[in-house]
């Protein structure tokens, strides 16, 4: 009840500025602008309506800040009621408890027992490979450096039935610095053996068919440590293939590569 009053003075008196400030302006239009009374008038009412309806609607309405008061005020009071009416909700009107003192459950989310899941998960029967993936399995060993830091592991693969990977098994084959006298063979005619890697055979001393013929497990291991591509030797059966080639027959690669 106490805004109506309050808005009715604010327009009041912003409505008597304006009309002093259309008295002005008819004044000057008379005396500086030698005008006559009746357009002096006209002008002037037009100047005091213009200005009385801005001071009215940007000063004596109910602006933003009220209503923004008006709006925190309601929002007040709707929190009061909803806090009300939670509180009657409950058995003798017990207040909520803080959230301080409520119960949160800290348990991460998605954790399950291993052991629960191992024993809950049994495979019915054995895998295609897993006996032969057992057998290549690394073998794991801890070793504590001491006191300066934790422990580290160390990887120790299995090695057995794969003298491929064996550096304790290497030997060192027969090695030419040149090739005999007739020139080197074509390694090329070996399948799996290109031009860089023919070259890459002569660098290391291999120039002859009958060299890599006599080649045994000890030494496709130590040639293979040195090449780029592991495993090719006895991939592409090279010492099958060299023996052929070396007692003068000739591969299927070979005729195909000879066409």
């Amino acid at each position: 009840m106490t805004d109506q009053p309050q808005n009715s003075s604010c327009t009041i008196t912003c409505w008597g500025i304006a009309v002093l400030a259309g008295i002005a302006v008819m004044a000057m239009l008379m005396v500086i602008g030698d005008w006559d009374i009746v357009p002096s008038i006209f002008v002037a009412g037009i100047v005091a309506l213009v200005l009385g309806a801005v001071l009215a609607r940007f000063i004596c309405s109910a602006g933003t800040a009220r209503q923004d008061l008006e709006a925190v005020r309601a929002g007040t009071q709707g929190a009061q009621a909803a806090k009300a009416a939670a509180t009657a909700d409950r058995p003798n009107g017990t207040p909520e408890a803080p959230p301080s003192a409520q119960k949160v459950d800290t348990t991460p989310v998605g954790l399950v027992d291993a052991g629960a899941a191992n024993a809950a998960v049994k495979p019915s029967k054995a895998l295609a490979g897993q006996d032969d993936l057992a057998t290549r399995k690394g073998e794991w060993k801890y070793e504590n450096p001491g006191q300066a830091g934790p422990g580290k592991v160390i990887e120790e693969k299995s090695r057995a039935g794969d003298p491929s990977n064996s550096d304790a098994d290497e030997r060192e084959p027969e090695i030419l610095v040149t090739p005999r006298d007739g020139g080197p063979d074509d390694l090329k005619l070996i399948s799996g053996v290109g031009p860089k890697l023919e070259g890459t055979l002569n660098e290391l001393g291999f120039w002859h068919f009958d060299q890599i013929a006599n080649w045994g497990d000890e030494e496709i291991n130590w040639v293979d440590a040195r090449l780029t591509f592991k495993g090719r030797i006895r991939r592409d059966d090279w010492v099958d293939q060299a023996k052929t080639l070396a007692a003068g027959g000739e591969t299927d690669f070979s005729k195909k590569k000879k066409k």
